[in-house]
Order: structure tokens, then C-alpha cells, then sequence
């Protein structure tokens, strides 16, 4: 597995196109799905926290509440959307996506 970048899937020079050259052998690639959501919503953070997407550290308001304990911190108020025909999902498998 790997995640989506072009350094990994890249149709010419991507880690996995070498591999498969490597090999003489066609190979089928499990791209991580969750990648793509991680990198919309890196973007939206950056929006929030007005600093650019090639950040290498939080450094705006945002970005310095996350280098606290944010474990500790007091969950807000928030309204609950409905969502029709939404699956059910077994609380053992939402922890396997966080480590």
C-alpha cells in the first residue's frame, strides 16, 4: 500500500511505476483512500488558519491550539446533522482508522 502522491504514482517516475519496471511485472497498486480526504481538509485547515498549504509547521491561532494536549480540551456544542441511509459503522472498525 501507499498513499496517492505523484512520488509514489507518478505514470513515469513514480516509486510504484519503477517498481513494476523493477520486476518486469505488472502490479496492481493499493493507493490508501483515506489520503484523499486528508488532503482536501489540509487545505480547508489552512484556509481557517490563513497559512499556506506547503506549511511545514502550525503556526497560526489553529495551528497553536494543536501543539496542546487537544485530548484535553472541552468538546463544544454542536447540532447533529441526519443523514439518510448513512451505514451503520461498528465502533471497532472507526478505531482502526485512527492509531
Amino acid at each position: 500500500g501507499m498513499d496517492g502522491t505523484a512520488v509514489n504514482t507518478g505514470y513515469k517516475g513514480g516509486s510504484f511505476y519503477h517498481l513494476q519496471r523493477r520486476l518486469q511485472k505488472a502490479l496492481q497498486p493499493a493507493v490508501c483512500i483515506l489520503h484523499h480526504a486528508e488532503l482536501p481538509l489540509r487545505r480547508l485547515h489552512c484556509f481557517f488558519d490563513k497559512t499556506k498549504p506547503d506549511f511545514t509547521a502550525y503556526e497560526g491561532p489553529l495551528g497553536r491550539l494543536l501543539k496542546t494536549d487537544v485530548w484535553k480540551l472541552e468538546v463544544g456544542d454542536y447540532e447533529k446533522i441526519a443523514v439518510k441511509d448513512f451505514p451503520d459503522v461498528d465502533d471497532k472498525v472507526w478505531k482502526k482508522f485512527s492509531n
